[in-house]
């Protein structure tokens, strides 16, 4: 059994085009995960303000009480 040219040729385009395909999914799965770490620490940060604002009020409550 022999192989042709021909064929060796046409698997390499396919392959060379699946690895393209690879490579453009993994730079957009990049790209989603930088975005979805952003959104996470504003969404972070945005829970730490609430928890200062809370202990704030609980600390003029504990003073108006006094």
């Amino acid at each position: 059994m022999t192989i042709s040219i021909e064929s060796v040729e046409t698997k390499k385009k396919e392959l060379v085009e699946q690895f393209n395909t690879l490579n453009k999914q993994l730079k957009e799965l990049e790209q989603a995960s930088i975005k979805v770490k952003a959104d996470a620490q504003a969404v972070n940060g945005a829970i730490q303000v609430c928890d200062q604002l809370l202990s704030q009020e609980a600390k003029e409550d504990v003073k108006d009480e006094s």
